[in-house]
């Protein structure tokens, strides 16, 4: 697989499912218009078809948007087309680990600190009861008396979370990787 050549298919069905979208959301009313049917059914079911054609064209963006970039000593993450933001030192960062997820995979980033992120959850025994991997490089390198840690999970991106990881990778050197990330890791830059 030829990650450079996957995300240049990725970016251009993309613009073939926004297109064909925007050619049927315009196509619609002008039919429409042509038809001169003025039932109010008809326009009632138009918007309706509208809407949805919006709702379908918002669900993508959404999923495609993953944006990265160094901002000092840290790094921020933007997620969505609401740009939700995680901001990230990555002296902080303890455990990164891929979850497997049908055609691609989510991020799972464990900091030791919150550093201003609302959005990250706390580590307890019900998440680590869930990732049984992850319950191992934990208890690797928790300490009793250590303050508590978080994590996120990066679902969007498609294959854009490959250049990411290789971008934690090169930044978060004190993190620990997980054997799976690693495996994806070697994967993208044998592809480079």
């Amino acid at each position: 697989m030829d990650i450079n050549k996957v995300l240049k298919k990725q970016k251009k069905s993309y613009k073939r499912f926004m297109l064909s979208m925007g050619f049927i959301f315009i196509g619609l009313p002008i039919a429409l218009i042509c038809s001169k049917i003025n039932n109010p059914f008809f326009y009632l079911y138009l918007l309706i078809i509208e809407v949805l054609i919006l709702e379908s064209m918002m669900i993508r963006t959404n999923e495609e948007v993953l944006e990265f970039k160094q901002i000092g000593s840290k790094v921020a993450i933007e997620v969505g087309v609401l740009h939700r933001k995680y901001t990230i030192i990555p002296n902080k960062i303890a455990i990164i680990h891929i979850i497997p997820t049908g055609k691609f995979f989510d991020i799972l980033i464990i900091s030791k600190s919150r550093f201003r992120n609302k959005r990250l959850k706390h580590v307890d025994f019900r998440f680590l009861s869930k990732q049984p991997i992850i319950d191992k490089y934990y208890n690797r390198i928790r300490k009793e008396d250590e303050d508590p840690y978080f994590y996120f999970v990066i679902k969007k991106g498609g294959i854009k979370k490959y250049m990411l990881l290789d971008y934690l990778y090169k930044t978060c050197v004190s993190a620990i990787f997980t054997d799976i990330t690693i495996e994806k890791i070697k994967e993208y830059r044998s592809q480079e």
